[in-house]
């Protein structure tokens, strides 16, 4: 695994074992098709954004609704099999990537 790979995996696991961050159900009761997703907080300034929660925030919500939706110990064995099959060599690249072309993530 590259070491944007590890750095993914793990601010994905840190936004799974903190859901206490809050989805985007929890402020609304409209029934949005990323009512599933974590909320990410609004900062006025760049750099009063907590890169961890905020990176952790942003690169959860890029994951399917099956993986979001999986135990801790599920999601970390999928996305170890997803980051080791698919070598990303930056987070932008994760970004980029569409997890409905690709079948190893089930």
């Amino acid at each position: 695994m590259t070491l944007p790979g590890i750095f993914i995996h793990q601010c994905i696991m840190y936004a799974k074992e903190n859901e206490r961050l809050g989805r985007n159900a929890s402020f609304h009761m409209y029934n949005t098709r990323n009512k599933n997703d974590l909320n990410i907080p609004y900062h006025r300034l760049k750099r009063t954004q907590q890169p961890v929660n905020y990176d952790s925030i942003v690169l959860y919500n890029k994951l399917p609704y099956h993986l979001k939706e999986s135990t801790t110990n599920q999601l970390n064995i999928a996305l170890k099999k997803i980051l080791i099959n698919n070598t990303f060599y930056s987070v932008q690249e994760f970004l980029d990537f569409s997890f409905s072309e690709n079948k190893s993530a089930h």
